[in-house]
């Protein structure tokens, strides 16, 4: 996922309004038009979408034509690393249970060592690598880091993959289930690697966590954690050089049609629920009164007018 190229994008377009003199029949409406020249910043990736830096509208095409370009579009690099949301229907986070077996309690246990899922910032930055409770160097992180994305400009769009690394103060390898649970396993393209450091750089156990538990990544899991394992401590060079590699050769971005037997469990939110029954509850006095007005006055009315057969 790479910024392949940028581009300043000038347009035009035309809004109407009528301006009328007179009243009654004797007003007179004239249309009249109001020119817009507009420019738009725009960066076009390899990621599956283009990111707007900003846009401008004026009545002028000179004042359209002088505006500066922003400060971020102008920093922005062609083949830098670029990270961008994509929206989808998650089946699991919307219903947890239906795969999940742990309870809140498991999540509780490592609770103070539960990172924020990483987002995207500055328009398509992303931080990758997220220590937790660990002395890491600042330097270290960094290294890894830009690796990591770099080496994503060609994997990402190949393998339609995000990487996810936690470096975590725990000896404990059930942290991966707290992280998964509290995650609700990620996103759907995410490969999250987990690596236990109670005293960095020493590796004290490697889990790896992808999409629906790992569901057709089995081997993935395997073959990663055993490599980074035998590493015995976390070296800057080889850890992002292992990842990306065995992502390149075994790991498969799960689709979401595996998981559509889950979307009937889906409920709706509790204040859904309440208004629904509130409504059915206003929806059935309504009724009631209508009805019984209606028994009341319509049976009497129109027995006068076309003879009531029913009481005979």
């Amino acid at each position: 996922m790479k910024l392949p190229v940028k581009k300043r994008v000038h347009d035009y377009y035309e809004t109407s309004y009528e301006i009328c003199t007179g009243s009654g029949k004797n007003q007179t409406c004239t249309t009249h038009y109001e020119d817009h020249y507009t420019v738009k910043w725009y960066a076009y990736t390899t990621a599956g979408g283009n990111i707007l830096f900003d846009s401008y509208d004026d009545s002028w095409e000179s004042t359209r034509n002088n505006r500066p370009n922003p400060a971020r579009y102008l920093s922005a690099k062609v083949g830098e690393p670029v990270a961008i949301v994509h929206s989808y229907d998650n089946y699991i986070q919307a219903v947890p249970e239906a795969i999940f077996n742990q309870t809140v309690a498991v999540e509780e246990e490592f609770k103070d060592l539960i990172p924020n899922q990483p987002i995207v910032y500055d328009f398509y930055r992303i931080d990758r690598v997220m220590p937790v409770g660990v002395k890491m160097p600042p330097t270290d992180v960094k290294k890894i880091n830009y690796t990591l994305n770099m080496g994503l400009r060609k994997l990402g769009p190949k393998k339609q993959v995000n990487i996810n690394l936690v470096i975590v103060n725990t000896d404990d390898p059930n942290y991966r289930y707290s992280l998964e649970f509290a995650w609700k396993s990620g996103e759907k393209n995410d490969a999250t690697i987990i690596i236990g450091s109670t005293d960095y750089p020493k590796i004290d156990f490697v889990e790896v966590m992808t999409f629906g538990k790992n569901k057709g990544n089995e081997l993935f899991k395997e073959y990663l954690s055993d490599e980074l394992f035998t590493l015995e401590e976390i070296d800057t060079e080889k850890v992002p050089a292992i990842i990306l590699n065995k992502i390149s050769k075994h790991f498969d971005r799960i689709n979401m049609a595996e998981f559509e037997e889950y979307e009937s469990a889906i409920e709706p939110a509790t204040w859904v629920k309440w208004l629904a029954w509130l409504l059915s509850i206003g929806l059935s006095i309504g009724l009631t009164y209508f009805f019984h007005r209606h028994d009341t006055f319509g049976n009497e009315m129109r027995g006068w007018r076309h003879g009531n057969f029913h009481r005979y």
